[in-house]
C-alpha cells in the first residue's frame, strides 16, 4: 500500500480509501497475488481452444467456469469459439482434462492445445496511458490529456504523463 500511495502522490489512508471506493463501485473487480507457478510447482500451463455448436456456447462456458484447472476462459470470434488458459499438475492430468472432461461437455466439438514453454510477458489489465479511454492529468500543467495525445515517461521509477515536450521540460525544471 505504501508503494501505491507514493506512486499516486497521496497518503496511505487516502490510497486505501480510494481503492475501497473503486472496489465498491465495481471498477476494481478483485485484488490478487501474481504467483510464479514455476517457482513453486512443476505444473503444465496450456491454452486450449474449443469449437462448439453455436447454440451451446453459453452453456459450455458455464460448465468450463466450474473446472478448477481453468484459470481464464474467453468467448471469442474467429476460428475458435472459446479459449481457455489451464494449469494442470502434470501431462497426465492435462490429458485427462482434455479427453475425459472437456470432451464430454455438451456442444464441444473439437479441442486443440498449445503448451506454454515460457511466459515472455504477463500483465493484468490495460496499461494506463493517454488515448486508452482514461482521464489522465498532465504532470506538467495539470490539464486533462486528450485522447490520442500526450505521452508517458518514467521518472525516478514513477510513470509521469505529459501533454507535450514543453510540459515535460517544465516538469523537469520544477523537480
Amino acid at each position: 500500500m505504501k508503494e501505491l500511495a507514493e506512486a499516486a502522490g497521496v497518503s496511505i489512508p487516502t490510497a486505501r480509501s480510494r481503492i475501497l471506493k473503486l472496489k465498491d463501485t465495481g471498477v476494481i473487480k478483485r485484488l490478487t497475488v501474481d504467483v510464479d507457478l514455476r517457482s513453486v510447482t512443476n505444473c503444465v500451463t496450456a491454452f486450449i481452444t474449443l469449437r462448439t455448436r453455436l447454440p451451446d456456447v453459453k452453456a459450455a462456458i458455464e460448465r468450463l467456469k466450474g473446472l478448477d484447472e481453468v484459470s481464464e476462459a474467453y468467448v471469442t470470434t474467429g476460428q475458435h469459439d472459446i479459449v481457455l488458459k489451464v494449469h494442470a499438475p502434470n501431462m497426465e492430468a492435462l490429458d485427462q482434462l482434455v479427453t475425459k472432461r472437456l470432451g464430454v461437455i455438451e456442444g464441444v466439438e473439437t479441442a486443440s492445445s498449445s503448451f506454454v514453454i515460457e511466459t515472455a510477458k504477463s500483465f493484468v489489465g490495460p496499461v494506463l496511458r493517454p488515448g486508452f479511454g482514461f482521464k489522465i492529468r498532465c504532470d506538467g500543467c495539470g490539464d486533462d490529456i486528450q485522447n490520442g495525445e500526450g505521452f508517458v515517461r518514467t521518472i525516478d521509477g514513477q510513470a509521469r504523463f505529459f501533454c507535450d515536450e514543453s510540459c515535460l521540460t517544465n516538469f523537469a525544471r520544477k523537480s
